[in-house]
């Protein structure tokens, strides 16, 4: 067997264990909701503020099923509607949604004590030899089971494929479980639960819980079942991951709390589950960009197409697709069209109605671009905008555009 193949076939089956886990951390962190007392019951209520909410969105937002808000609001089968208020029971949602102080009437009675879910009393398909004490574990949590015989890619020198280091605030030394002590709780059930699903297919899993709250990140870094991690699920600190990296950790670190840190920039071992959505955008355009240049030369197309946009995309059309012409498009945000145009060598460009007038058309034209606008709807419109020497008019009426044509 090529054991490098296997082994780094095992990290990425890894990193989706971790990706998906983080992923599901994030996705339902709780929202906070005011509470009001109906027919002497506290519920938390939410009243949508615009009529283009939707149920769906609602779902997403709070975490809760489309079933479960039409069955508590039945009046929402039909959708949502502005300034009629929903109500969830906080007896049946206070697992999923928070009580927000602020505008809330109503008192609601704490969670006793036999309600607390403790990290440590994690109760799932683990063998009960791998529960461990807490005062035994100062801090540690349950230990996903390796299955008996099986195969492990452990090799001298390399990290095992499915070792784990979990370092989160898990609390065990709070007397009142706080939210982010819970939060990351649910989190490690969940992640416990895809460890033992990869546990039974025969794989080796080895998990380590580090509670950080109640010990300092040196001292989690000191150990060495997290600096031989495969993979260190990273905390919410600034300026663990640097750290980590000069501790001399041998595995990947997935990021999914720190938004700020940035080392995933220059550092492969970094994995962040959390992009600035602007990073994103870029490469994904880039990658359109050049997808759509395939597909237009592959037509014989070059010299009937152009790609219209804002100065963001411009200029990667500008680097990664030199030979399509480009169209500049003014728009709120970004009004100095006629710079953009000549900054990105653009062809043509398209103004937004209101925010031009026949000067900006004049000095575009003696540039050689043509000029666009967007739109009009009305004969009126239409012969103001060719007066002014407009070259192409958009318009979302096409039938009185073919009778403007026909009469002109």
């Amino acid at each position: 067997m090529n054991i490098l193949r296997h082994f780094s076939g095992r990290i990425f089956a890894c990193l989706m264990l971790v990706a998906f886990a983080a992923g599901a951390f994030l996705a339902f962190g709780r929202v906070s909701l005011p509470v009001t007392t109906v027919n002497g019951r506290p519920c938390f209520y939410y009243t949508p503020r615009s009529s283009s909410e939707t149920v769906y969105g609602l779902s997403k937002r709070l975490g809760l099923t489309r079933e479960e808000i039409v069955a508590y609001n039945p009046g929402a089968a039909d959708g949502l509607r502005k300034n009629t208020t929903l109500y969830f029971p906080v007896d049946d949602f206070r697992d999923r949604i928070e009580v927000e102080a602020e505008g809330s009437d109503a008192v609601v009675p704490e969670q006793t004590d036999n309600n607390r879910l403790r990290p440590v009393h994690i109760e799932y398909t683990i063998d009960s030899t791998s529960v461990v004490n807490e005062a035994e574990a100062q801090g540690e949590l349950p230990v996903a089971p390796e299955p008996s015989g099986a195969d492990s890619a452990t090799v001298r020198g390399e990290v095992s494929p499915y070792s784990i280091a979990v370092l989160l605030p898990f609390g065990l030394g709070e007397e009142q479980i706080s939210r982010p002590a819970r939060l990351a709780t649910d989190f490690y059930k969940g992640f416990l639960i895809a460890a033992d699903t990869l546990a039974h297919r025969g794989e080796t899993v080895a998990v380590t819980a580090v509670d950080i709250a109640s010990g300092s990140l040196d001292e989690a870094l000191g150990r060495e079942e997290v600096r031989s991690a495969a993979v260190i699920v990273a905390p919410d600190s600034p300026g663990f991951i640097s750290r980590a990296l000069k501790a001399g950790v041998k595995g990947y670190i997935v990021n999914t709390l720190d938004f700020a840190d940035s080392l995933y920039l220059t550092e492969p071992r970094v994995v962040q589950t959390n992009i600035d959505h602007r990073n994103m955008y870029a490469k994904a355009v880039g990658y359109l960009i050049s997808e759509l240049e395939k597909l237009i030369k592959k037509y014989d197309a070059v010299d009937n197409c152009y790609f219209a946009a804002v100065p963001t995309e411009l200029e990667w059309m500008q680097k990664i697709t030199p030979d399509i012409k480009r169209c500049a498009i003014q728009h709120p945000d970004f009004p100095n069209v006629w710079d953009d145009a000549v900054k990105y060598d653009c062809s043509r460009v398209q103004f937004w109605y209101g925010m031009f007038d026949q000067n900006h058309i004049q000095l575009l034209h003696s540039k050689n671009i043509s000029c666009n606008v967007f739109f009009a709807d009305t004969f009126e419109n239409y012969k103001m905008y060719f007066d002014m020497g407009m070259d192409t008019i958009l318009t979302n009426r096409m039938d009185l555009a073919a009778k403007y044509k026909e009469i002109r």
